[in-house]
């Protein structure tokens, strides 16, 4: 008979959404996992929001859960932009951040 794979934790989340979240985002490559403490919430009483909850996946996946994890975070982060340092229509100092001049109101 053939062993079944240990589960082993991926990561930990204070609310049910959140590992609801990272669980379809990793269903959507294949990787199943599984969450423990997701019905804990209604058994207590509790918002989903506020029970704390972990993703659960085969020890076998975990190397190709974590590649696909560091995936997600590089393409949640914000597309950067370079900022000029200076207002092009006015020359007063650019506020880094800002879509438009406080001095004259030129859009970035």
């Amino acid at each position: 008979m053939a062993k079944t794979p240990d589960m082993v934790e991926l990561c930990r989340f204070g609310s049910t959404v959140e590992a609801q979240l990272l669980q379809n985002r990793l269903l959507d490559h294949g990787i199943v996992t599984a969450l423990q403490g997701a019905h804990l919430a209604s058994n207590l009483g509790l918002l989903p929001s506020v029970a704390p909850c972990r993703v659960l996946i085969r020890e076998d996946l975990l190397d190709e859960a974590r590649a696909a994890l560091a995936l997600f975070a590089v393409a949640d982060e914000p597309a950067s932009r370079s900022d000029p340092e200076q207002c092009p229509a006015c020359e007063s100092p650019w506020e880094a951040g800002f879509d438009e001049c406080w001095s004259c109101g030129h859009a970035l």
